[in-house]
């Protein structure tokens, strides 16, 4: 709060008392009355600049001024630095003895009799006390106190250092705390002379400031410390005020410790800045910039290594959730969830190849230094050439920017390591990470997932990718904790497909097919039949356990195997010959489990099962015999005897019997009478 006084007559009358005096005690020829007119009329007229009063930080900067001593009183209590009778220009805080929730009093004095002081003297302020509460996961602005907290450094600067081309004033007035959100009034002010932005120097409606007028801008700006570390996300609620109009940026970033390589003596610096929002008001797009180091170039300007975003969306008057993550891998950038495309044709993420850096650089520039998080809105100084700064001749009211939460979220870092960074860069079809890695299943082993695969290492297997079908197969058969276990091969392409080896057996794919498991013994025998190039091709399913007596069977292209438990033997079944056996119902019904391979004959084929045979030929197709009949069949010969091959099934007879047909004759059994036959 800025109260003018009286006071300033003060200086003038202790001045001339002063002449009077030395001049009572001094003969001269001059009347004394005249001396003191003459004295009077060489003393300059001063008005203080006056002091900086930051409510927000609560501190008070007291300006270089020549002719004037400034005099800082707590509640009676002179505040000075270095002995000094008078406040010495700088910045005095709490810890020079500021005080919240009492008066404060600065009072200009001359510092000699030919300074005279006019204008404004004398400034009492009673600094406010601002909430206290951490910054470690962000901010929602919910505390009932209009200031932010005490932990946000808010920025005071001043008109007389924005040169001829700056525009904005931070001021901490600017800046508050209204129903769960936190305000950012950029407002216009008309300057003269060295004036510095009050609230007597507000364009009444932001009317276009008169003639002998500066045109100048406040608005807010603040920081936290440095206290964030990577990897890390940010999201940002914010609302950029209504009015379309020229000039105003209103961001929520966040930058590391490390130096811009534009100020003297800094060369090239390690600087990280990442700009999760960063909107225009004349534009209808969010802008999203990721600076990676810093290098100084030959005209003094600022060389970052730098990748673009741009999503099109309403700015002026909108909500928006703006987003970043770095996950150690790359930054991302998002708008209301949905991630922010590349300006420059690149990937939507940002990494070191889209930076032209090494991995080393990179990561180095990211993640080994803290970082302090930055909100504010700024009016473009006049001489920007990039984009149109504020319209000095057109109207410009008052405007808020709202920020509803800014929220810090920890990350775990998914840069892979070790063996399996090994892996991941042999194999650029992986992609990004998509989570850290984790231990497997297996004891002493490690994983971690990609884009388009996934990477398993142990110290007996190795490192290895699985992807696609393989992948899908692998996964649901429980991955690492299944039966498979680690994979101990890379994927191998094969004649129309592809296969890869795991601890527990294998997966085999094709286009037709699918991917499906295989191992054991039905394994061992596929592989003797030539595996995918032999005439049993792909598997078509994946082994099916639990069967009739503990077996097993899998289905392939050119038929089924199925493994018998009780003797441990494997034989296929395919073909007219598996379908018949399975309409008795497989190894669990009439036939039992095959008890050879299929068998070639004269005309045809046979194969022979726990009870019962199958005999198949292109004129009959497949039928099954058993006992008594197929006992007669086989005494006159099989299929080569004037009998033939079979051409039905038993059927019964309705006094009892069993009756079955074939080529050149009918048998007919009945469990107390002799075999009958009828030829034909």
């Amino acid at each position: 709060m800025h109260t003018r006084s009286l006071a300033h007559l003060v200086p003038r009358i202790a001045a001339a008392g002063a002449l009077a005096l030395a001049l009572a005690w001094t003969p001269a020829a001059v009347p004394p009355a005249q001396a003191i007119d003459a004295v009077t009329a060489a003393a300059t007229e001063v008005t203080p600049k006056g002091p900086t009063i930051n409510e927000t930080a609560r501190s008070i900067y007291i300006p270089s001024d020549q002719g004037v001593r400034y005099y800082i009183d707590v509640a009676g209590t002179n505040i000075t630095k270095e002995g000094l009778p008078y406040a010495k220009p700088g910045t005095y805080t709490e810890a020079d003895g500021l005080k919240a929730g009492v008066p404060i009093t600065v009072t200009a004095k001359s510092a000699g009799g030919s300074t005279v002081l006019v204008g404004t003297t004398r400034w009492e302020t009673t600094f406010r006390q601002r909430p206290s509460y951490d910054l470690a996961t962000g901010d929602d602005f919910n505390d009932p106190s209009e200031l932010p907290s005490d932990q946000w450094n808010v920025y005071t600067t001043r008109a007389a250092n924005l040169g001829e081309n700056g525009n904005t004033v931070y001021t901490p007035d600017n800046l508050s705390v209204k129903d769960g959100n936190l305000e950012i009034r950029t407002e216009r002010h008309c300057l003269t002379g060295s004036q510095e932005p009050t609230s007597a120097t507000v364009s009444p409606g932001g009317a276009v400031c008169p003639s002998g007028t500066r045109t100048a801008y406040t608005s807010g700006r603040m920081n936290t410390g440095f206290i964030y570390n990577t990897p890390f996300r940010m999201d940002v609620r914010a609302r950029m005020s209504d009015e379309v109009v020229d000039g105003l940026h209103f961001a929520a970033w966040i930058r590391n410790d490390q130096p811009y390589c534009t100020q003297a003596g800094v060369e090239e610096s390690s600087l990280a800045e990442l700009d999760t929002m960063e909107v225009f008001s004349q534009h209808s797009y969010t802008t999203n910039t990721s600076h990676i180091t810093c290098t100084k170039q030959p005209d003094g300007g600022s060389g970052t290594k730098r990748d673009a975003h741009r999503l099109d969306t309403q700015i002026a008057g909108a909500w928006h959730e703006f987003s970043m993550t770095w996950d150690g891998y790359a930054i991302r950038y998002y708008l209301d969830g949905q991630l922010v495309p590349s300006s420059w044709g690149q990937t939507p993420e940002t990494t070191a190849a889209t930076l032209g850096l090494s991995d080393e650089q990179f990561r180095s520039a990211l993640n080994d230094h803290p970082y302090q998080a930055i909100i504010d809105t700024l009016a473009f100084p006049k001489n920007t050439s990039w984009i149109n700064p504020p319209r000095a001749d057109q109207p410009f009211p008052a405007r808020v920017d709202k920020v509803d939460y800014i929220h810090m979220t920890p990350l775990e870092d998914v840069h892979p390591g070790g063996a399996i960074e090994g892996k991941w860069k042999q194999s650029s079809w992986l992609g990004a990470p998509t989570a850290p890695e984790t231990d497997a299943a297996v004891p002493g082993s490690r994983m971690q997932t990609f884009e388009h695969g996934a990477v398993y290492w142990s110290p007996s297997t190795g490192a290895h990718a699985v992807k696609g079908a393989i992948q899908g197969a692998y996964d649901s058969r429980g991955g690492a904790e299944g039966a498979l276990g680690l994979p101990t091969s890379d994927e191998n392409s094969l004649k129309g497909g592809a296969s890869q080896s795991f601890q527990g057996g294998q997966i085999h794919w094709s286009p037709a097919t699918g991917a499906h498991v295989d191992g054991g013994a039905i394994q061992g025998y596929w592989a003797q039949r030539g595996w995918e190039t032999g005439w049993l091709g792909y598997p078509t399913g994946d082994e099916i356990t639990g069967l009739a007596g503990g077996g097993a069977s899998q289905t392939f292209q050119g038929g089924t195997l199925f493994w018998d438990a009780r003797t441990g033997a494997v034989h296929e079944v395919h073909g007219g010959v598996l379908g018949t056996y399975g309409s008795y119902g497989w190894e669990s019904g009439k036939l039992g489990y095959p008890t050879t391979d299929e068998i070639r004959l004269r005309g045809g084929v046979s194969q022979v099962f726990d009870s019962g045979q199958i005999h198949w030929s292109s004129g009959t197709g497949a039928h099954a015999t058993f006992g008594a009949i197929q006992d007669y069949w086989k005494r006159n010969g099989w299929q080569d005897g004037w009998l033939g091959y079979p051409t039905g099934e038993e059927t019964p007879t309705a006094d009892g019997g069993v009756r079955q047909r074939f080529q050149h004759g009918e048998v007919t059994w009945h469990r107390d009478r002799p075999i009958t036959v009828v030829r034909r």
